[in-house]
Protein backbone atom coordinates (compact mmCIF):
# COMPACT_ATOMS: atom_id res chain seq x y z
CA UNK A 1 0.00 0.00 0.00
CA UNK A 2 1.09 3.44 -0.27
CA UNK A 3 0.98 5.96 2.96
CA UNK A 4 1.07 10.06 1.21
CA UNK A 5 3.14 11.19 4.02
CA UNK A 6 3.57 15.21 3.94
CA UNK A 7 5.05 16.67 6.79
CA UNK A 8 9.23 15.73 5.89
CA UNK A 9 8.24 12.44 8.56
CA UNK A 10 11.33 10.02 9.61
CA UNK A 11 9.92 6.63 10.50
CA UNK A 12 12.14 4.85 12.88
CA UNK A 13 10.56 1.75 13.43
CA UNK A 14 7.67 -0.08 12.42
CA UNK A 15 5.56 -3.78 12.55
CA UNK A 16 3.50 -5.53 10.28
CA UNK A 17 5.07 -4.09 7.50
CA UNK A 18 8.30 -3.20 5.76
CA UNK A 19 9.46 -0.56 3.12
CA UNK A 20 8.39 -2.24 -0.68
CA UNK A 21 12.29 -1.14 -1.90
CA UNK A 22 14.01 -2.76 1.01
CA UNK A 23 14.96 0.41 3.00
CA UNK A 24 15.85 0.25 6.20
CA UNK A 25 14.93 1.88 9.29
CA UNK A 26 15.04 4.99 10.05
CA UNK A 27 14.04 6.65 6.74
CA UNK A 28 12.66 9.61 5.34
CA UNK A 29 9.22 9.50 4.03
CA UNK A 30 8.49 13.00 3.46
CA UNK A 31 7.22 12.70 -0.07
CA UNK A 32 5.26 9.37 0.79
CA UNK A 33 6.27 5.42 0.94
CA UNK A 34 4.97 2.14 -0.36
CA UNK A 35 4.90 -0.82 2.38
CA UNK A 36 4.52 -4.53 1.81
CA UNK A 37 3.02 -7.04 4.32
CA UNK A 38 5.49 -8.52 6.84
CA UNK A 39 5.76 -11.07 8.08
CA UNK A 40 1.90 -11.52 6.89
CA UNK A 41 2.37 -11.05 3.13
CA UNK A 42 -1.38 -12.26 1.77
CA UNK A 43 -4.74 -10.82 3.10
CA UNK A 44 -7.46 -13.84 2.40
CA UNK A 45 -11.28 -13.10 2.40
CA UNK A 46 -13.84 -14.31 4.98
CA UNK A 47 -15.15 -17.47 3.01
CA UNK A 48 -12.27 -19.02 2.48
CA UNK A 49 -10.96 -18.61 6.09
CA UNK A 50 -14.35 -18.46 7.68
CA UNK A 51 -14.57 -15.53 9.19
CA UNK A 52 -10.72 -15.87 10.60
CA UNK A 53 -9.80 -12.74 11.59
CA UNK A 54 -6.01 -12.97 11.91
CA UNK A 55 -6.17 -14.22 8.27
CA UNK A 56 -7.84 -11.19 6.67
CA UNK A 57 -6.40 -8.24 9.06
CA UNK A 58 -3.82 -6.97 9.88
CA UNK A 59 -2.48 -3.95 11.83
CA UNK A 60 0.80 -2.16 11.56
CA UNK A 61 2.21 -0.12 14.07
CA UNK A 62 4.87 2.99 13.07
CA UNK A 63 7.12 5.36 15.58
CA UNK A 64 8.35 7.86 13.50
CA UNK A 65 9.30 11.64 13.81
CA UNK A 66 7.59 14.36 12.04
CA UNK A 67 7.90 18.49 11.45
CA UNK A 68 5.92 21.50 10.56
CA UNK A 69 2.50 20.28 12.66
CA UNK A 70 1.46 23.14 15.06
CA UNK A 71 -1.42 22.12 17.66
CA UNK A 72 -4.12 21.58 17.03
CA UNK A 73 -3.08 19.97 13.64
CA UNK A 74 -3.95 17.10 13.14
CA UNK A 75 -0.76 14.77 11.79
CA UNK A 76 -2.71 13.14 9.11
CA UNK A 77 -1.01 11.80 5.83
CA UNK A 78 -2.20 13.19 2.29
CA UNK A 79 -3.55 10.02 1.00
CA UNK A 80 -3.89 6.56 1.93
CA UNK A 81 -4.50 3.56 -0.88
CA UNK A 82 -3.58 -0.20 -2.14
CA UNK A 83 -1.49 -0.37 -4.98
CA UNK A 84 -1.85 -4.11 -6.06
CA UNK A 85 -2.88 -4.59 -9.34
CA UNK A 86 -6.93 -4.76 -10.33
CA UNK A 87 -8.11 -2.33 -7.80
CA UNK A 88 -8.97 1.13 -7.43
CA UNK A 89 -9.23 3.50 -4.47
CA UNK A 90 -11.36 6.29 -4.09
CA UNK A 91 -9.92 9.56 -2.00
CA UNK A 92 -9.80 8.39 1.57
CA UNK A 93 -12.79 10.08 4.17
CA UNK A 94 -11.44 11.51 6.74
CA UNK A 95 -13.19 11.09 10.54
CA UNK A 96 -13.11 11.69 13.97
CA UNK A 97 -11.77 14.49 16.66
CA UNK A 98 -9.67 16.82 14.34
CA UNK A 99 -10.36 14.12 11.22
CA UNK A 100 -8.03 11.66 13.73
CA UNK A 101 -8.85 8.99 11.54
CA UNK A 102 -8.72 8.37 7.45
CA UNK A 103 -10.77 5.78 6.13
CA UNK A 104 -10.50 4.55 2.21
CA UNK A 105 -12.56 1.37 0.38
CA UNK A 106 -10.90 -0.10 -2.06
CA UNK A 107 -12.69 -2.49 -4.77
CA UNK A 108 -11.77 -4.20 -7.58
CA UNK A 109 -11.72 -2.47 -11.38
CA UNK A 110 -13.67 -4.74 -13.36
CA UNK A 111 -12.16 -3.24 -16.29
CA UNK A 112 -8.11 -4.30 -15.34
CA UNK A 113 -6.83 -6.70 -17.33
CA UNK A 114 -3.74 -8.84 -16.36
CA UNK A 115 -0.50 -7.88 -17.90
CA UNK A 116 1.23 -10.92 -19.08
CA UNK A 117 4.32 -11.53 -17.48
CA UNK A 118 7.40 -10.86 -18.54
CA UNK A 119 9.70 -14.12 -18.74
CA UNK A 120 13.25 -13.47 -17.72
CA UNK A 121 15.82 -14.46 -20.29
CA UNK A 122 19.10 -15.38 -19.55
CA UNK A 123 22.70 -14.85 -21.90
CA UNK A 124 22.86 -18.60 -23.52
CA UNK A 125 25.76 -20.42 -21.96
CA UNK A 126 28.32 -22.59 -23.25
CA UNK A 127 27.30 -21.29 -26.77
CA UNK A 128 23.83 -22.38 -26.00
CA UNK A 129 24.29 -25.95 -26.22
CA UNK A 130 24.28 -29.04 -24.35
CA UNK A 131 25.27 -32.27 -26.27
CA UNK A 132 24.17 -35.94 -25.75
CA UNK A 133 26.59 -37.79 -23.89
CA UNK A 134 26.66 -40.40 -26.53
CA UNK A 135 28.34 -37.09 -28.49
CA UNK A 136 30.46 -35.62 -25.85
CA UNK A 137 30.69 -36.33 -21.94
CA UNK A 138 32.20 -33.25 -21.34
CA UNK A 139 29.78 -30.89 -23.28
CA UNK A 140 26.56 -32.76 -21.79
CA UNK A 141 26.66 -30.20 -18.88
CA UNK A 142 27.18 -26.74 -17.45
CA UNK A 143 27.46 -24.93 -14.77
CA UNK A 144 26.70 -20.98 -14.43
CA UNK A 145 26.57 -18.51 -11.38
CA UNK A 146 23.61 -16.34 -10.41
CA UNK A 147 23.70 -13.61 -8.09
CA UNK A 148 20.08 -13.30 -6.07
CA UNK A 149 19.04 -10.70 -4.07
CA UNK A 150 16.90 -10.86 -1.22
CA UNK A 151 13.66 -8.18 -1.31
CA UNK A 152 11.14 -7.63 1.50
CA UNK A 153 9.00 -9.49 2.81
CA UNK A 154 11.25 -12.21 2.02
CA UNK A 155 14.09 -11.03 3.76
CA UNK A 156 15.00 -14.59 6.23
CA UNK A 157 18.21 -15.32 5.07
CA UNK A 158 17.78 -19.19 6.56
CA UNK A 159 14.81 -19.81 4.23
CA UNK A 160 15.03 -20.41 0.46
CA UNK A 161 12.79 -20.20 -2.57
CA UNK A 162 14.13 -21.54 -6.17
CA UNK A 163 13.03 -20.10 -9.04
CA UNK A 164 9.71 -21.59 -10.81
CA UNK A 165 8.84 -22.36 -14.21
CA UNK A 166 11.58 -23.57 -16.01
CA UNK A 167 12.18 -24.18 -19.51
CA UNK A 168 14.19 -25.79 -22.18
CA UNK A 169 14.35 -23.42 -25.62
CA UNK A 170 16.20 -23.93 -28.54
CA UNK A 171 16.50 -22.85 -31.73
CA UNK A 172 15.57 -25.91 -33.19
CA UNK A 173 14.76 -28.44 -30.50
CA UNK A 174 12.04 -30.89 -29.20
CA UNK A 175 9.78 -30.08 -26.50
CA UNK A 176 10.73 -30.45 -23.40
CA UNK A 177 8.15 -30.49 -19.72
CA UNK A 178 9.85 -29.35 -16.78
CA UNK A 179 8.52 -30.40 -13.28
CA UNK A 180 8.84 -28.29 -10.49
CA UNK A 181 12.04 -27.76 -8.06
CA UNK A 182 12.17 -30.85 -5.57
CA UNK A 183 15.15 -30.41 -2.43
CA UNK A 184 17.36 -32.98 -3.09
CA UNK A 185 20.89 -33.98 -1.11
CA UNK A 186 23.03 -30.10 -1.23
CA UNK A 187 26.16 -30.49 -3.93
CA UNK A 188 29.22 -30.95 -3.47
CA UNK A 189 31.66 -28.42 -5.49
CA UNK A 190 35.73 -28.89 -4.99
CA UNK A 191 37.24 -26.46 -3.68
CA UNK A 192 38.26 -22.97 -5.25
CA UNK A 193 42.00 -22.49 -3.74
CA UNK A 194 42.61 -26.08 -4.97
CA UNK A 195 42.53 -28.09 -1.74
CA UNK A 196 41.80 -31.54 -1.96
CA UNK A 197 38.60 -30.93 -0.37
CA UNK A 198 34.90 -30.26 -1.20
CA UNK A 199 32.74 -27.55 -0.61
CA UNK A 200 28.69 -28.03 0.41
CA UNK A 201 26.27 -25.97 -1.24
CA UNK A 202 24.05 -24.28 1.34
CA UNK A 203 20.66 -26.23 -0.51
CA UNK A 204 20.09 -28.21 -3.61
CA UNK A 205 16.99 -28.39 -5.85
CA UNK A 206 16.58 -30.65 -9.23
CA UNK A 207 14.40 -30.15 -11.80
CA UNK A 208 13.59 -32.90 -14.21
CA UNK A 209 12.84 -32.16 -17.85
CA UNK A 210 10.95 -34.97 -20.21
CA UNK A 211 10.81 -34.36 -24.08
CA UNK A 212 7.44 -34.32 -24.81
CA UNK A 213 5.22 -34.82 -28.00
CA UNK A 214 5.10 -31.10 -29.94
CA UNK A 215 1.36 -30.05 -29.96
CA UNK A 216 1.71 -28.73 -33.38
CA UNK A 217 1.37 -31.70 -35.81
CA UNK A 218 4.05 -30.02 -37.94
CA UNK A 219 7.99 -30.79 -37.13
CA UNK A 220 10.57 -28.54 -37.51
CA UNK A 221 12.93 -30.35 -40.22
CA UNK A 222 11.95 -32.45 -43.40
CA UNK A 223 13.49 -34.98 -45.34
CA UNK A 224 13.85 -35.76 -48.92
CA UNK A 225 14.66 -39.12 -50.67
CA UNK A 226 16.62 -39.82 -54.02
CA UNK A 227 18.33 -42.35 -55.55
CA UNK A 228 20.09 -43.21 -59.14
CA UNK A 229 18.01 -45.57 -60.37
CA UNK A 230 15.00 -42.76 -60.44
CA UNK A 231 15.20 -39.31 -62.06
CA UNK A 232 12.88 -37.71 -59.70
CA UNK A 233 13.33 -35.89 -56.14
CA UNK A 234 10.81 -37.05 -53.39
CA UNK A 235 10.65 -33.91 -51.79
CA UNK A 236 9.47 -33.32 -48.40
CA UNK A 237 5.40 -33.37 -48.10
CA UNK A 238 3.52 -30.44 -48.35
CA UNK A 239 3.62 -28.05 -45.23
CA UNK A 240 5.82 -29.84 -43.23
CA UNK A 241 7.30 -27.52 -41.09
CA UNK A 242 3.64 -25.82 -41.56
CA UNK A 243 1.84 -23.11 -43.63
CA UNK A 244 0.10 -20.02 -43.25
CA UNK A 245 -3.79 -19.91 -43.10
CA UNK A 246 -3.84 -16.99 -46.12
CA UNK A 247 -0.74 -19.01 -48.40
CA UNK A 248 -1.85 -19.07 -52.03
CA UNK A 249 -1.29 -22.71 -52.68
CA UNK A 250 -2.93 -25.59 -52.02
CA UNK A 251 -1.61 -27.00 -48.09
CA UNK A 252 -3.29 -30.45 -48.55
CA UNK A 253 -1.93 -31.27 -52.03
CA UNK A 254 0.65 -33.67 -52.35
CA UNK A 255 4.13 -32.95 -53.21
CA UNK A 256 5.25 -32.10 -57.16
CA UNK A 257 8.66 -34.12 -57.87
CA UNK A 258 11.46 -32.24 -58.59
CA UNK A 259 14.33 -32.68 -60.97
CA UNK A 260 17.67 -33.24 -58.67
CA UNK A 261 19.27 -29.45 -59.01
CA UNK A 262 15.79 -28.25 -57.22
CA UNK A 263 17.47 -29.33 -53.99
CA UNK A 264 20.16 -26.58 -54.32
CA UNK A 265 17.63 -23.62 -54.48
CA UNK A 266 15.19 -22.05 -51.33
CA UNK A 267 11.86 -23.53 -51.67
CA UNK A 268 10.06 -20.27 -52.90
CA UNK A 269 12.46 -20.59 -56.26
CA UNK A 270 11.41 -24.36 -57.11
CA UNK A 271 8.28 -23.62 -58.95
CA UNK A 272 9.40 -22.99 -62.56
CA UNK A 273 11.56 -26.30 -61.56
CA UNK A 274 8.80 -27.70 -60.50
CA UNK A 275 6.51 -26.97 -63.45
CA UNK A 276 9.63 -27.66 -66.01
CA UNK A 277 10.17 -31.32 -64.82
CA UNK A 278 6.11 -31.70 -64.37
CA UNK A 279 6.15 -30.92 -68.48
CA UNK A 280 9.00 -32.96 -69.01
CA UNK A 281 7.74 -36.50 -67.17
CA UNK A 282 4.18 -35.61 -68.71
CA UNK A 283 2.71 -35.62 -64.78
CA UNK A 284 -0.82 -33.32 -64.32
CA UNK A 285 -0.17 -29.88 -62.87
CA UNK A 286 -3.25 -29.12 -60.13
CA UNK A 287 -4.22 -25.04 -60.85
CA UNK A 288 -3.42 -24.37 -57.41
CA UNK A 289 -0.08 -25.77 -56.84
CA UNK A 290 0.86 -27.50 -53.50
CA UNK A 291 2.63 -25.30 -50.79
CA UNK A 292 6.03 -26.18 -50.20
CA UNK A 293 7.17 -27.31 -46.79
CA UNK A 294 8.63 -24.09 -45.18
CA UNK A 295 11.71 -25.98 -43.04
CA UNK A 296 14.45 -23.93 -41.93
CA UNK A 297 16.61 -27.47 -42.31
CA UNK A 298 15.95 -29.97 -44.66
CA UNK A 299 18.09 -33.42 -45.19
CA UNK A 300 18.32 -35.22 -48.21
CA UNK A 301 18.96 -39.05 -48.50
CA UNK A 302 20.25 -40.61 -52.16
CA UNK A 303 21.55 -44.17 -52.66
CA UNK A 304 24.11 -43.43 -54.43
CA UNK A 305 25.16 -47.32 -55.73
CA UNK A 306 23.83 -50.93 -55.62
CA UNK A 307 25.76 -53.88 -55.75
CA UNK A 308 26.48 -57.51 -55.58
CA UNK A 309 28.37 -57.05 -52.03
CA UNK A 310 26.60 -53.87 -50.75
CA UNK A 311 25.03 -50.63 -51.30
CA UNK A 312 26.30 -46.46 -50.85
CA UNK A 313 23.75 -43.72 -49.72
CA UNK A 314 24.62 -40.01 -49.31
CA UNK A 315 23.78 -38.03 -46.76
CA UNK A 316 23.16 -34.08 -47.34
CA UNK A 317 21.99 -31.29 -44.96
CA UNK A 318 21.10 -28.15 -45.50
CA UNK A 319 20.17 -25.13 -43.60
CA UNK A 320 17.67 -22.31 -44.89
CA UNK A 321 17.88 -20.73 -41.78
CA UNK A 322 19.51 -17.50 -40.60
CA UNK A 323 21.37 -19.19 -38.10
CA UNK A 324 24.82 -21.38 -37.63
CA UNK A 325 24.22 -24.71 -35.67
CA UNK A 326 27.51 -25.76 -33.85
CA UNK A 327 27.46 -29.35 -33.13
CA UNK A 328 24.70 -30.66 -34.78
CA UNK A 329 23.96 -33.98 -34.93
CA UNK A 330 21.83 -36.76 -36.67
CA UNK A 331 20.41 -39.94 -35.64
CA UNK A 332 19.28 -42.40 -38.01
CA UNK A 333 16.97 -45.17 -37.62
CA UNK A 334 17.25 -48.00 -39.74
CA UNK A 335 15.00 -50.94 -39.44
CA UNK A 336 15.94 -52.95 -42.18
CA UNK A 337 19.84 -52.05 -42.57
CA UNK A 338 21.28 -51.52 -39.42
CA UNK A 339 23.34 -54.95 -38.97
CA UNK A 340 25.02 -53.74 -42.17
CA UNK A 341 26.43 -50.28 -41.69
CA UNK A 342 30.43 -50.21 -42.69
CA UNK A 343 31.16 -46.79 -42.70
CA UNK A 344 30.55 -43.17 -42.74
CA UNK A 345 33.02 -41.40 -44.90
CA UNK A 346 33.05 -37.08 -43.60
CA UNK A 347 31.11 -37.05 -40.07
CA UNK A 348 31.88 -39.18 -37.51
CA UNK A 349 29.50 -42.22 -37.40
CA UNK A 350 28.87 -44.34 -34.22
CA UNK A 351 26.39 -47.67 -34.16
CA UNK A 352 24.40 -46.98 -30.75
CA UNK A 353 23.76 -50.17 -28.31
CA UNK A 354 21.16 -50.49 -26.23
CA UNK A 355 17.54 -50.73 -25.64
CA UNK A 356 14.62 -50.81 -28.13
CA UNK A 357 14.98 -48.49 -30.83
CA UNK A 358 18.85 -47.49 -30.00
CA UNK A 359 19.97 -51.66 -31.29
CA UNK A 360 19.25 -49.86 -35.15
CA UNK A 361 20.44 -46.45 -34.47
CA UNK A 362 23.51 -44.77 -36.29
CA UNK A 363 24.89 -41.52 -34.56
CA UNK A 364 26.06 -38.93 -37.07
CA UNK A 365 27.93 -35.83 -35.79
CA UNK A 366 30.42 -33.32 -37.63
CA UNK A 367 34.08 -34.38 -37.76
CA UNK A 368 36.46 -31.79 -35.15
CA UNK A 369 36.62 -28.11 -37.42
CA UNK A 370 34.27 -28.76 -39.56
CA UNK A 371 31.14 -29.21 -36.90
CA UNK A 372 29.37 -26.19 -38.00
CA UNK A 373 26.16 -25.99 -40.08
CA UNK A 374 26.47 -22.51 -41.44
CA UNK A 375 23.60 -19.88 -42.22
CA UNK A 376 21.49 -19.27 -45.44
CA UNK A 377 23.75 -16.71 -47.39
CA UNK A 378 23.52 -14.54 -50.23
CA UNK A 379 23.92 -15.92 -53.99
CA UNK A 380 26.80 -14.55 -56.07
CA UNK A 381 24.62 -11.39 -57.09
CA UNK A 382 21.85 -11.37 -54.57
CA UNK A 383 19.82 -9.66 -57.21
CA UNK A 384 19.38 -12.41 -59.44
CA UNK A 385 20.93 -15.28 -57.73
CA UNK A 386 18.88 -17.39 -55.37
CA UNK A 387 20.18 -17.57 -51.60
CA UNK A 388 22.46 -20.55 -50.80
CA UNK A 389 21.97 -22.90 -48.34
CA UNK A 390 24.67 -24.21 -45.32
CA UNK A 391 25.71 -27.94 -46.54
CA UNK A 392 27.10 -30.97 -45.15
CA UNK A 393 27.57 -34.22 -46.95
CA UNK A 394 28.81 -37.23 -46.49
CA UNK A 395 28.75 -41.04 -47.46
CA UNK A 396 27.78 -43.80 -45.85
CA UNK A 397 28.77 -47.56 -47.03
CA UNK A 398 26.55 -50.69 -46.39
CA UNK A 399 27.58 -54.39 -46.65
CA UNK A 400 25.03 -56.98 -47.61
CA UNK A 401 26.54 -59.75 -45.62
CA UNK A 402 24.64 -59.14 -42.19
CA UNK A 403 21.23 -57.95 -44.23
CA UNK A 404 20.26 -61.33 -46.70
CA UNK A 405 17.38 -60.46 -48.92
CA UNK A 406 17.50 -56.26 -48.75
CA UNK A 407 16.08 -54.73 -52.27
CA UNK A 408 17.82 -51.53 -52.39
CA UNK A 409 15.75 -50.92 -55.44
CA UNK A 410 12.56 -52.07 -54.43
CA UNK A 411 12.69 -49.37 -51.56
CA UNK A 412 14.79 -51.52 -48.50
CA UNK A 413 17.83 -48.52 -48.20
CA UNK A 414 15.73 -45.30 -46.99
CA UNK A 415 15.57 -44.79 -42.98
CA UNK A 416 12.56 -45.33 -40.91
CA UNK A 417 13.19 -42.43 -38.70
CA UNK A 418 15.28 -39.36 -38.65
CA UNK A 419 16.40 -36.72 -36.04
CA UNK A 420 18.61 -33.73 -36.44
CA UNK A 421 19.46 -32.32 -32.97
CA UNK A 422 16.94 -34.04 -31.34
CA UNK A 423 13.94 -33.13 -33.38
CA UNK A 424 12.41 -35.86 -35.11
CA UNK A 425 12.02 -34.92 -38.90
CA UNK A 426 8.90 -35.88 -41.03
CA UNK A 427 9.70 -38.35 -43.93
CA UNK A 428 8.21 -38.09 -47.29
CA UNK A 429 5.15 -40.01 -47.52
CA UNK A 430 6.53 -42.02 -51.06
CA UNK A 431 10.33 -43.91 -51.33
CA UNK A 432 11.70 -43.70 -55.15
CA UNK A 433 11.27 -47.15 -56.55
CA UNK A 434 12.67 -48.39 -60.04
CA UNK A 435 9.27 -49.51 -61.03
CA UNK A 436 8.39 -46.86 -63.58
CA UNK A 437 11.98 -47.68 -65.11
CA UNK A 438 11.05 -51.15 -65.17
CA UNK A 439 7.32 -50.48 -66.76
CA UNK A 440 8.62 -48.33 -69.52
CA UNK A 441 11.24 -51.23 -70.72
CA UNK A 442 8.57 -53.72 -70.68
CA UNK A 443 6.21 -51.71 -72.82
CA UNK A 444 9.26 -51.36 -75.26
CA UNK A 445 9.65 -55.39 -75.20
CA UNK A 446 5.49 -55.20 -76.13
CA UNK A 447 6.63 -53.32 -78.72
CA UNK A 448 9.41 -55.39 -80.59
CA UNK A 449 8.04 -59.12 -80.18
CA UNK A 450 4.79 -57.63 -81.74
CA UNK A 451 7.57 -56.18 -84.43
CA UNK A 452 9.13 -59.35 -84.61
CA UNK A 453 5.83 -61.25 -85.30
CA UNK A 454 4.81 -58.94 -88.10
CA UNK A 455 8.53 -59.51 -90.14
CA UNK A 456 7.66 -63.46 -89.43
CA UNK A 457 4.17 -63.12 -90.55
CA UNK A 458 5.54 -61.60 -94.04
CA UNK A 459 7.80 -64.31 -94.34
CA UNK A 460 6.11 -66.82 -94.23
CA UNK A 461 3.42 -65.21 -97.12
Amino acid sequence: MFIGFQHREILVSGSGAVITDGTDFPVHVENGTSLSGFPQTDLMNAIDTAGDLSQIRVEMHFTGTQFGVKPPGTPMPRTIKLLNDGFKCPAPTKKGILGSQMYVCCVKDPKFKAKKPETTRFLPRRNGTLLPPTMNVTQSKAIFQLQVYKLPPDLNRTVFYPPQNWKINGFLNPDYTCGPPIRVSPMEFPDPSGLMSETEAIASWQIVCNITRRQSKHSQCCVTYSAFYNESVVPCNTCACGCSEDAACNPDAPALLLPPEALLVPSENRTAKAKAWASIKHRHLPNTLPCWDNCGVSINWHIVSNYRKGWTARITLFNWADYTFKNWFVALEMDKFYRGYEKVYSFNGTKLEGPGRLNRTIFLQGLKGLNYLIAETDGKDPGVDPRVPGKQQSVISFSKKETPGINIVKGDGFPTRLYFNGEECELPDEIPTASGARHSVSQLAVVLLTVVALLCTVDYF
